[in-house]
Protein backbone atom coordinates (compact mmCIF):
# COMPACT_ATOMS: atom_id res chain seq x y z
CA UNK A 1 0.00 0.00 0.00
CA UNK A 2 1.53 3.39 -1.08
CA UNK A 3 1.49 6.66 0.77
CA UNK A 4 0.39 8.35 -1.87
CA UNK A 5 -3.03 7.21 -2.25
CA UNK A 6 -5.88 8.11 -0.03
CA UNK A 7 -6.43 4.97 2.48
CA UNK A 8 -9.95 4.72 4.38
CA UNK A 9 -9.56 1.81 7.25
CA UNK A 10 -11.05 1.57 10.21
CA UNK A 11 -9.43 1.97 13.72
CA UNK A 12 -10.54 0.11 17.05
CA UNK A 13 -11.33 2.74 19.78
CA UNK A 14 -8.69 3.48 22.27
CA UNK A 15 -9.52 3.69 26.02
CA UNK A 16 -13.57 4.30 25.00
CA UNK A 17 -12.24 7.59 22.60
CA UNK A 18 -13.13 6.89 18.65
CA UNK A 19 -10.32 6.96 16.88
CA UNK A 20 -11.49 8.82 13.33
CA UNK A 21 -10.66 6.57 10.46
CA UNK A 22 -6.82 7.01 8.86
CA UNK A 23 -7.14 8.97 5.46
CA UNK A 24 -3.67 9.60 4.21
CA UNK A 25 -2.77 12.73 2.07
CA UNK A 26 -1.40 12.36 -1.29
CA UNK A 27 2.23 13.03 -1.45
CA UNK A 28 2.48 12.73 -5.02
CA UNK A 29 0.17 15.32 -5.80
CA UNK A 30 1.18 18.07 -2.81
CA UNK A 31 4.38 17.81 -4.74
CA UNK A 32 3.72 18.72 -8.28
CA UNK A 33 1.34 21.20 -6.65
CA UNK A 34 4.07 22.74 -4.85
CA UNK A 35 6.77 22.55 -8.05
CA UNK A 36 3.91 24.50 -9.93
CA UNK A 37 3.43 27.13 -7.43
CA UNK A 38 6.93 27.89 -6.82
CA UNK A 39 7.11 27.98 -10.74
CA UNK A 40 4.35 30.95 -10.56
CA UNK A 41 6.58 32.41 -7.85
CA UNK A 42 9.49 32.52 -9.46
CA UNK A 43 8.25 33.54 -12.85
CA UNK A 44 5.65 36.51 -11.87
CA UNK A 45 6.25 39.35 -10.75
CA UNK A 46 7.65 39.46 -6.96
CA UNK A 47 4.15 39.51 -4.66
CA UNK A 48 1.70 39.40 -7.27
CA UNK A 49 1.30 36.06 -6.56
CA UNK A 50 -0.73 34.64 -5.37
CA UNK A 51 -3.29 37.28 -4.27
CA UNK A 52 -3.36 38.20 -0.42
CA UNK A 53 -6.55 37.74 0.30
CA UNK A 54 -6.29 33.74 -1.26
CA UNK A 55 -2.79 33.58 0.51
CA UNK A 56 -5.02 34.51 4.21
CA UNK A 57 -7.71 32.00 3.37
CA UNK A 58 -5.06 28.92 2.99
CA UNK A 59 -5.02 29.16 6.70
CA UNK A 60 -8.58 27.58 6.84
CA UNK A 61 -9.26 26.24 3.28
CA UNK A 62 -10.48 23.14 2.52
CA UNK A 63 -7.86 21.17 1.13
CA UNK A 64 -4.94 18.86 3.21
CA UNK A 65 -2.98 20.61 6.14
CA UNK A 66 0.23 19.21 4.46
CA UNK A 67 -0.13 21.10 1.29
CA UNK A 68 -1.36 23.92 3.31
CA UNK A 69 1.60 24.27 5.01
CA UNK A 70 3.78 23.83 2.21
CA UNK A 71 2.37 26.55 0.12
CA UNK A 72 2.98 28.83 3.22
CA UNK A 73 6.43 27.69 3.66
CA UNK A 74 7.53 28.20 0.11
CA UNK A 75 6.16 32.05 0.32
CA UNK A 76 8.29 32.59 3.15
CA UNK A 77 11.19 30.91 1.56
CA UNK A 78 10.50 33.48 -1.55
CA UNK A 79 10.24 36.32 0.94
CA UNK A 80 13.75 35.17 2.82
CA UNK A 81 15.40 34.77 -0.49
CA UNK A 82 14.46 38.19 -1.56
CA UNK A 83 15.68 39.75 1.50
CA UNK A 84 18.87 38.16 0.92
CA UNK A 85 19.33 39.65 -2.08
CA UNK A 86 18.55 36.56 -4.10
CA UNK A 87 16.09 37.95 -6.57
CA UNK A 88 14.52 35.97 -9.21
CA UNK A 89 16.65 35.00 -12.33
CA UNK A 90 14.68 36.81 -14.90
CA UNK A 91 15.08 40.16 -12.67
CA UNK A 92 19.22 39.85 -12.44
CA UNK A 93 19.64 38.02 -16.04
CA UNK A 94 17.17 41.35 -17.51
CA UNK A 95 18.82 43.86 -16.02
CA UNK A 96 22.75 42.17 -16.59
CA UNK A 97 21.34 42.33 -20.22
CA UNK A 98 20.93 45.60 -20.39
CA UNK A 99 24.04 46.81 -18.86
CA UNK A 100 25.57 44.61 -21.16
CA UNK A 101 24.23 46.29 -24.53
CA UNK A 102 25.86 49.45 -23.39
CA UNK A 103 28.86 47.92 -23.56
CA UNK A 104 31.93 47.16 -20.88
CA UNK A 105 34.34 49.45 -22.28
CA UNK A 106 32.22 53.31 -21.99
CA UNK A 107 31.79 54.96 -19.50
CA UNK A 108 28.33 53.91 -18.56
CA UNK A 109 29.66 50.27 -18.35
CA UNK A 110 30.90 50.79 -14.86
CA UNK A 111 28.10 52.13 -13.33
CA UNK A 112 25.70 50.30 -14.91
CA UNK A 113 22.75 52.06 -16.94
CA UNK A 114 20.65 54.30 -14.73
CA UNK A 115 16.87 53.23 -16.78
CA UNK A 116 17.68 49.43 -15.78
CA UNK A 117 18.80 49.86 -12.63
CA UNK A 118 15.71 52.51 -11.88
CA UNK A 119 13.20 50.17 -13.37
CA UNK A 120 14.62 47.22 -10.83
CA UNK A 121 14.61 49.26 -8.17
CA UNK A 122 10.66 50.07 -8.70
CA UNK A 123 9.75 46.37 -9.11
CA UNK A 124 11.36 46.10 -6.17
CA UNK A 125 9.57 48.32 -3.82
CA UNK A 126 6.51 47.36 -5.40
CA UNK A 127 7.35 44.10 -4.04
CA UNK A 128 7.39 44.95 -0.82
CA UNK A 129 4.10 46.63 -0.55
CA UNK A 130 2.95 43.45 -2.14
CA UNK A 131 4.77 41.74 0.49
CA UNK A 132 3.07 44.29 3.42
CA UNK A 133 -0.44 43.51 2.25
CA UNK A 134 0.28 39.77 2.62
CA UNK A 135 1.49 40.58 6.18
CA UNK A 136 -1.50 42.44 6.33
CA UNK A 137 -4.12 39.55 5.20
CA UNK A 138 -2.59 36.84 6.89
CA UNK A 139 -2.86 39.17 10.65
CA UNK A 140 -6.20 39.96 10.24
CA UNK A 141 -6.85 36.10 9.33
CA UNK A 142 -5.45 34.94 12.51
CA UNK A 143 -6.91 37.36 14.69
CA UNK A 144 -9.70 36.03 13.22
CA UNK A 145 -9.51 32.22 13.83
CA UNK A 146 -7.92 33.09 17.49
CA UNK A 147 -11.34 35.20 18.21
CA UNK A 148 -13.19 31.90 16.87
CA UNK A 149 -11.31 29.63 19.05
CA UNK A 150 -11.90 31.61 22.10
CA UNK A 151 -8.42 32.66 22.43
CA UNK A 152 -8.50 36.40 22.49
CA UNK A 153 -10.97 36.42 25.12
CA UNK A 154 -9.88 35.64 28.62
CA UNK A 155 -13.22 34.87 29.83
CA UNK A 156 -14.25 32.68 27.02
CA UNK A 157 -11.28 30.49 27.48
CA UNK A 158 -11.54 30.18 30.93
CA UNK A 159 -14.85 29.13 31.16
CA UNK A 160 -14.25 26.88 28.02
CA UNK A 161 -11.30 25.40 30.77
CA UNK A 162 -13.74 24.94 33.22
CA UNK A 163 -16.86 23.39 30.79
CA UNK A 164 -14.67 20.93 29.30
CA UNK A 165 -15.01 17.21 30.36
CA UNK A 166 -12.54 14.36 30.97
CA UNK A 167 -13.72 12.52 27.71
CA UNK A 168 -12.61 15.84 26.03
CA UNK A 169 -9.59 15.95 27.67
CA UNK A 170 -8.53 12.88 26.75
CA UNK A 171 -9.58 12.95 23.76
CA UNK A 172 -7.26 16.25 23.12
CA UNK A 173 -4.37 14.06 24.52
CA UNK A 174 -5.31 11.21 22.16
CA UNK A 175 -5.21 13.72 19.23
CA UNK A 176 -1.99 15.03 20.34
CA UNK A 177 0.06 11.52 20.84
CA UNK A 178 -1.82 10.39 17.39
CA UNK A 179 -0.67 13.88 15.86
CA UNK A 180 0.53 12.89 12.27
CA UNK A 181 0.18 15.29 8.90
CA UNK A 182 -0.02 12.28 6.20
CA UNK A 183 -3.34 11.24 7.82
CA UNK A 184 -6.13 13.77 7.34
CA UNK A 185 -7.75 11.77 9.52
CA UNK A 186 -6.66 12.87 12.71
CA UNK A 187 -5.11 16.26 11.85
CA UNK A 188 -8.59 17.13 10.31
CA UNK A 189 -12.02 16.48 9.99
CA UNK A 190 -15.33 15.81 8.18
CA UNK A 191 -15.54 19.75 6.89
CA UNK A 192 -11.22 19.88 5.75
CA UNK A 193 -11.20 23.27 7.16
CA UNK A 194 -9.33 22.81 10.36
CA UNK A 195 -6.52 24.94 11.03
CA UNK A 196 -4.49 23.72 13.92
CA UNK A 197 -1.53 25.64 15.77
CA UNK A 198 1.37 24.23 13.62
CA UNK A 199 -0.34 25.74 10.86
CA UNK A 200 -0.41 28.90 12.80
CA UNK A 201 3.11 29.16 13.54
CA UNK A 202 4.16 28.71 9.96
CA UNK A 203 1.88 31.51 8.75
CA UNK A 204 3.74 33.59 11.94
CA UNK A 205 6.94 32.21 10.60
CA UNK A 206 6.15 33.74 6.91
CA UNK A 207 5.18 36.84 9.16
CA UNK A 208 8.67 37.32 10.30
CA UNK A 209 9.95 36.67 7.17
CA UNK A 210 8.23 39.65 5.44
CA UNK A 211 9.08 42.12 8.93
CA UNK A 212 12.91 41.02 8.42
CA UNK A 213 12.16 42.35 4.49
CA UNK A 214 10.90 45.55 5.44
CA UNK A 215 13.32 46.06 8.16
CA UNK A 216 16.16 45.23 6.33
CA UNK A 217 15.84 45.40 2.66
CA UNK A 218 12.83 47.46 1.75
CA UNK A 219 14.07 50.74 3.93
CA UNK A 220 17.77 50.88 1.96
CA UNK A 221 15.74 50.48 -1.87
CA UNK A 222 16.32 53.67 -3.61
CA UNK A 223 12.84 55.99 -4.24
CA UNK A 224 12.56 57.18 -7.76
CA UNK A 225 13.67 60.62 -7.74
CA UNK A 226 11.14 61.96 -10.77
CA UNK A 227 10.24 65.62 -9.20
CA UNK A 228 6.39 66.06 -8.93
CA UNK A 229 6.96 69.41 -11.03
CA UNK A 230 7.85 67.55 -13.89
CA UNK A 231 5.78 64.91 -13.53
CA UNK A 232 2.31 66.75 -13.01
CA UNK A 233 3.48 69.15 -16.23
CA UNK A 234 2.08 67.73 -19.32
CA UNK A 235 3.49 68.48 -22.75
CA UNK A 236 1.01 70.72 -23.68
CA UNK A 237 1.35 73.00 -20.83
CA UNK A 238 5.19 72.45 -21.12
CA UNK A 239 5.07 73.44 -25.18
CA UNK A 240 2.39 76.81 -24.19
CA UNK A 241 4.75 77.70 -21.29
CA UNK A 242 7.77 77.91 -24.44
CA UNK A 243 5.86 79.91 -26.98
CA UNK A 244 4.83 82.49 -24.38
CA UNK A 245 8.43 83.20 -23.29
CA UNK A 246 9.01 83.34 -27.20
CA UNK A 247 6.54 85.59 -28.14
CA UNK A 248 7.70 88.44 -24.87
CA UNK A 249 11.19 87.76 -25.90
CA UNK A 250 9.95 88.55 -30.29
CA UNK A 251 8.65 91.56 -28.98
CA UNK A 252 11.58 93.42 -28.70
CA UNK A 253 14.19 93.99 -30.87
CA UNK A 254 18.11 92.82 -29.92
CA UNK A 255 19.33 96.85 -28.39
CA UNK A 256 16.41 96.41 -26.08
CA UNK A 257 16.97 93.16 -25.11
CA UNK A 258 20.12 93.47 -22.71
CA UNK A 259 18.31 96.28 -20.96
CA UNK A 260 16.15 93.88 -19.57
CA UNK A 261 16.59 92.00 -16.37
CA UNK A 262 14.58 88.93 -17.09
CA UNK A 263 11.61 89.07 -14.52
CA UNK A 264 7.82 89.22 -15.95
CA UNK A 265 7.37 92.44 -14.66
CA UNK A 266 9.98 94.27 -16.07
CA UNK A 267 9.00 92.50 -19.63
CA UNK A 268 5.48 94.13 -18.93
CA UNK A 269 6.78 97.76 -17.86
CA UNK A 270 9.12 97.95 -21.05
CA UNK A 271 6.39 96.98 -23.38
CA UNK A 272 3.48 99.20 -22.27
CA UNK A 273 6.76 102.40 -22.39
CA UNK A 274 7.12 101.75 -25.96
CA UNK A 275 3.43 101.48 -26.89
CA UNK A 276 2.49 104.17 -25.39
CA UNK A 277 1.51 107.48 -27.41
CA UNK A 278 3.50 110.42 -27.43
CA UNK A 279 2.07 113.22 -26.30
CA UNK A 280 1.14 115.81 -29.07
Amino acid sequence: MKLSEAVYTKRSPLGGIPIPPKKLVNLRGIREGVRRFAFLLETCRPGSFPDAPLLAALLDLKSPILGRAALILECAHFVHRCNKGDWPEWIRSSTARQLSLMGCGGALGNRGTPSATRRMHMMQRAAGRCFYHWAHQIGDRICKLMETDGVMNSNEKSDSFNKRTDMKKRQLKLHDELEDFFDEGVVNDDSGEVCPQALLLLACLLLNEITAFLRETFQTIPRSRVSRTAAGATGWERLMSHRRWSILSNTFNAQQQPTITGSVQSITDLNLAIHRTPPI
